[in-house]
């Protein structure tokens, strides 16, 4: 079920140019600044953008190049817009129905599943945004595609809204046998939901790599945004309910976070904030920070005339951390130095 995509559009200043091999399972996120390609790509995946000069097949069926064209009914997609577009006469089961769901038990599956029970008669002019993007991807899902496309979907939601989807996205991203193609331009997202990501820049692949390693690639945009930081996989080994803490084993070392409502074998992915990873020349035992690991500097890059951005490796992981140039000049800091990396517990999660 994977996808092979190449593009070489010319569009006036702008010239979409990839190939590349978009993955038949799990989540692949499409990310970049305004402008870089993301939506263009998805809408060519979907056959909205009819575009001669784009080569697109899925699994060895050729859905378009210069001399076939599939629409887009016919290429088994769904598509979640960055708007949920929903008929504003239909009640939320007939928007969900009009996928050609067949059965009713099938609809209080799906209703189930995003929390929709309660909504089903009612009128998308009296749903939240969360709401209405929660019965888009459940109309989306109705029709049983064999792949699954969202532009953004919690762009333009509030900080409320966008805390009552993201669980169902998670959910969605664990449970899903289908592949999920999501763009995106937050960081925050795709650590949390990601499995591989494809970075684009002005119509360039610059990165398609599995989420982990483009998080941290100090080469990368990603890795210099506001919310930068590592993706790390944890599994609970211990939850001490006297101490209200949570002890996690990742490929860094144990890591400790006052989370208790965890289990142990419970497995989860953590971000780590480039933000909240400190450093230090030895091992203090009178600190506060419960989490401090022995690390080597793996790279330093420029953030901007204050900050400097530490690629670490910790363990078989990459950490980052973004520091000051005075601290870094305070400590010495350089390229193959060891260090430990500090993480305050309550900066997890």
């Amino acid at each position: 079920m994977a996808i092979q995509l190449q593009c070489n559009i010319q569009r006036g200043d702008f010239h979409l140019q990839l190939q590349t091999e978009i993955a038949g399972r799990g989540t692949t996120a499409i990310v970049g600044p305004s402008g870089s390609g993301k939506t263009s790509v998805l809408r060519i995946l979907a056959g909205l953008d009819q575009q001669p000069d784009c080569e697109v097949a899925a699994n060895g069926n050729v859905w378009q190049n210069a001399e076939r064209w599939l629409p887009s009914h016919q290429r088994q997609i769904g598509y979640v817009f960055q708007e949920a577009n929903l008929f504003p006469h239909l009640s939320v089961a007939e928007n969900i129905a009009f996928s050609k769901l067949s059965t009713n038990a099938e609809l209080e599956a799906l209703a189930k599943q995003f929390g929709i029970q309660a909504l089903l008669r009612r009128k998308p002019a009296t749903l939240s945004g969360g709401e209405k993007q929660r019965v888009a991807i459940a109309r989306a899902l109705a029709a049983k595609p064999q792949y699954l496309l969202m532009d953004e979907p919690l762009n333009g939601l509030d900080e409320k809204s966008k805390r009552e989807l993201l669980p169902y996205l998670q959910v969605l991203h664990q449970q899903l046998e289908i592949p999920l193609i999501y763009v995106s331009h937050s960081v925050s997202e795709v650590a949390q939901l990601a499995d591989r990501v494809m970075v684009l820049e002005n119509g360039k692949l610059q990165a398609h790599d599995d989420a982990a390693t483009a998080l941290t690639d100090p080469n990368l945009s990603l890795a210099h945004s506001v919310d930068a930081g590592a993706l790390l996989d944890a599994q609970v080994i211990a939850v001490d309910a006297e101490q209200q803490l949570a002890h996690m084993s990742t490929a860094a070392g144990t890591l400790y976070s006052p989370v208790t409502t965890l289990n142990t074998g419970q497995s989860l992915r953590l971000h780590i904030a480039a933000r909240d990873v400190s450093l230090s020349l030895s091992q203090h035992s009178d600190s506060s920070i419960n989490n401090i690991l022995p690390a080597t500097i793996a790279s330093i890059s420029d953030e901007d005339e204050s900050q400097l951005l530490l690629q670490l490796t910790v363990g078989e992981a990459k950490l980052l951390a973004r520091i000051t140039r005075h601290s870094a000049q305070r400590l010495d800091l350089s390229v193959g130095r060891s260090v430990y990396a500090q993480i305050k517990a309550v900066a997890i999660f």
